[in-house]
């Protein structure tokens, strides 16, 4: 957490001070969606974590639709 937090304020220029607590809250916002949507990470292959995420589900998804063909293959 301390370390996503820190990229985020480094990477994404939060470190700054705002007018506001709506202006803070859309840029962070913001700053949320760039880092899991735009930015690669070297712990997901270099892709983004949404990217990581659909594409763990889907095969999650395919494996249990699998896995009750077989079951009821079986039957």
């Amino acid at each position: 957490m301390e370390r996503s937090c820190g990229i985020l304020k480094s990477e994404f220029d939060l470190h700054r001070t705002f007018e506001s607590y709506s202006d803070a809250a859309r840029e962070v916002d913001c700053a949320i969606y760039r880092y899991n949507n735009l930015r690669l990470h070297a712990s997901c292959g270099y892709q983004t974590p949404e990217y990581t995420y659909m594409k763990t589900k889907k095969e999650k998804e395919t494996l249990t639709v699998n896995l009750y063909q077989e079951k009821n293959i079986l039957l």
